[in-house]
């Protein structure tokens, strides 16, 4: 009978370290709470602005934003575990570890200035964006 309790405690107390260790697992890959977006040199010269865009996450969630002046904004981010997908930019997507040029007279540019646009992970769940105008044509 002690044989029984025996393996029967050792098999409990492995599901318990396995279910730990899946615990702390999820915990450590969980997202920042926050995004970064870096605009740089876009507005109010030499577009006149806004800069606009939208964040999509992989829950459906859609993150609207319009900036006037460039500099680096901290956004909150959905919880855990939604992930970016990427951003739309003038009608053009551009998913998340893409580095993308793309034209967009919408934000009253020179004419044929193209915005360029990266989206990132610099880490599990951390994400950042970055705009910034090529100096030319796409």
């Amino acid at each position: 009978m002690n044989r029984r309790n025996f393996i029967s405690s050792a098999l409990m107390a492995a599901i318990i370290m396995i279910a730990g260790l899946v615990i702390s697992t999820n915990t450590a890959s969980a997202q920042c709470p926050q995004y970064m977006l870096d605009i740089n040199y876009i507005v109010p010269n030499p577009c006149q602005g806004p800069a606009v865009f939208d964040v999509s996450w992989d829950n459906g969630q859609i993150d609207h934003h319009s900036y006037m002046i460039d500099g680096k904004y901290i956004h909150p981010q959905p919880p855990f575990p939604v992930r970016m997908l990427g951003v739309w930019l003038c009608g053009t997507f551009v998913p998340l570890h893409i580095k993308k040029a793309v034209n967009c007279p919408a934000f009253g540019c020179l004419p044929g200035m193209c915005v360029e646009i990266e989206v990132k992970e610099t880490s599990p769940g951390c994400y950042e964006i970055k705009m910034q105008p090529t100096g030319g044509p796409c």
